[in-house]
């Protein structure tokens, strides 16, 4: 008689130490006809594999946790970008003053955004007539908006909001 071994729903051998464990026995036998030992039906969805191991998943579930954590730091990404395009004075507190002492500049005024400062070549003033074209040479740099800066007519104060920073300036000779 030839023995194959057994499939899903047909009946087999229960005890390991029998040679016919996991092979098919015919339908109509209440015992093993080797070791006289019990017969069971071997499942529909095997768990174990004929060499008596628990079966291997075919593929690892996906870790949910590492794609929320991705989303997670992506958002956290975006939002720090979106804070330092709308306040650029976050990227100055770190970084220190933009403008350091001998440095040259001009005020621009602005009606929406106040004054701010621009680099400038350190050349002598001209009678332009215009005020922004007066070129101040940085004499301090103070930590905090409300410093206060030596006084005079060729003197003036600026005080930078977002970076926290006031400027001592002087108008640069003429020439």
């Amino acid at each position: 008689m030839t023995h194959q071994i057994a499939k899903p729903g047909e009946l087999t051998c229960l005890d390991e130490e029998c040679a016919w464990s996991g092979l098919t026995v015919a339908a109509d036998r209440q015992t093993c006809d080797r070791c006289h030992g019990p017969l069971g039906r071997v499942p529909e969805r095997p768990s174990m594999l004929a060499a008596g191991r628990p079966a291997q998943p075919l593929s690892a579930p996906a870790n949910p946790g590492a794609k929320r954590l991705l989303l997670v730091v992506v958002v956290a990404v975006l939002l720090v970008c979106a804070m330092v395009a709308v306040n650029s004075g976050i990227l100055q507190r770190i970084t220190g003053s933009k403008y350091k002492v001998g440095d040259c500049v001009t005020v621009r005024a602005s009606v929406l955004h106040g004054s701010d400062l621009d680099r400038a070549e350190c050349n002598p003033n001209k009678f332009s007539g215009n005020p922004m074209d007066i070129v101040y040479r940085v004499d301090a740099v103070k930590p905090g908006k409300n410093a206060s800066c030596p006084g005079g007519y060729d003197r003036i104060t600026f005080s930078d909001e977002p970076e926290n920073t006031t400027y001592c300036l002087t108008m640069y000779k003429f020439g």
